[in-house]
């Protein structure tokens, strides 16, 4: 599981101290195969505090050792949504 920047570039915590983009490697399980677009709102500021959750969550899991079961992936991804926060926060890996 991944999350794309407002240009399109994914993001993927693929291993202990590793975040990955589609623009510098493949994601960690191989290329994307579906995606669900998400309403980041019409205005500049919106995509820019989007792209900033997201670089935030990059830095925070780029220290952190990659745990199939409790820190992974989808966990990466709820920490930029509820960075934002997306929905109202409050998300996590189930949810995910």
């Amino acid at each position: 599981l991944g999350i794309a920047d407002s240009r399109g570039t994914s993001h993927d915590f693929q291993g202990p101290y590793s975040v990955g983009t589609n623009r510098n490697s493949v994601m960690a399980f191989g290329p994307t195969t579906r995606f669900l677009k998400m309403d980041i709102g019409q205005n500049l500021s919106s995509a820019e505090r989007w792209d900033e959750a997201i670089r935030e969550a990059d830095r925070i899991y780029s220290q952190r050792v990659h745990n199939i079961c409790c820190d992974n992936c989808h966990s990466h991804v709820a920490k930029a949504l509820n960075l934002m926060p997306y929905g109202g926060g409050k998300w996590n890996m189930v949810k995910l």
